[in-house]
């Protein structure tokens, strides 16, 4: 006996994404990131690191980047979502985020949508993106990993 076929049409191909976060600070979450990002990309795999952490970002000093736009850009429209992508080293890309805006600390619902918008433009473009969110249980933080189909917790 055959199964029933389904009408339903197919799902777009979506990325798979991943949180990586902890309670606290310094326990390497953007060490993490980038070396599975390499690791994936290494694969074959194509791969994307968000820099989540909105308002410590430090993915960018991590792989020696200097960017000159970032998500900040992105959200005030000062720039394109696709000029704000870079190649990293190792294989993969980043959208790295600017470090000390402090306007991105809470989320507020227009970095809520922001963010959404953003993970739901980049997703069908890659196989993984990795969210490299902040420390701790922010609502930004916690937004981030709601967003994500499986977490990844870095403990020391």
């Amino acid at each position: 006996m055959s199964a029933p076929s389904s009408s339903a049409p197919a799902s777009p191909r979506r990325a798979r994404i991943t949180a990586v976060t902890s309670g606290k600070g310094g326990v390497g979450k953007t060490f993490v990131s980038a070396n599975l990002a390499a690791a994936l990309a290494a694969r074959g795999e194509r791969v994307l690191v968000l820099d989540a952490d909105l308002g410590l970002a430090n993915l960018d000093v991590v792989l020696n980047l200097f960017p000159k736009i970032t998500l900040h850009d992105v959200f005030t429209g000062k720039a394109e979502l696709e000029n704000a992508i870079l190649p990293a080293p190792g294989g993969f890309s980043v959208l790295l985020a600017g470090s000390g805006l402090v306007e991105y600390s809470r989320l507020t619902p227009e970095v809520r949508d922001q963010l959404l918008q953003v993970v739901d433009t980049v997703a069908p473009r890659y196989d993984h993106v990795i969210l490299d969110t902040g420390a701790g249980i922010s609502d930004v933080v916690l937004y981030a990993v709601s967003l994500a189909d499986e977490v990844l917790v870095v403990v020391t």
